[in-house]
């Protein structure tokens, strides 16, 4: 199973990682990476609306055990 990360850095701000919440997990790690993409691009355009310059940004997906 598979789960999103974005990591945005904004000027005059530390980097911030963001999780999906509520949380979901993905099959595969293709899945999730199509999300992970999505979810950061609306992620930067809804920082850029309020005014925030993101100087770098990162979409993954990292594994999770399965319990």
């Amino acid at each position: 199973m598979w789960k999103v990360l974005v990591i945005l850095c904004m000027v005059g701000h530390d980097c911030t990682a963001f999780q999906q919440s509520p949380m979901q997990f993905y099959e595969t790690y293709e899945e999730c990476l199509i999300v992970a993409h999505q979810k950061r691009d609306l992620l930067i355009m809804r920082y850029a609306e309020h005014g925030y310059y993101i100087t770098e940004s990162k979409a993954v997906c990292e594994q999770q055990p399965v319990t």
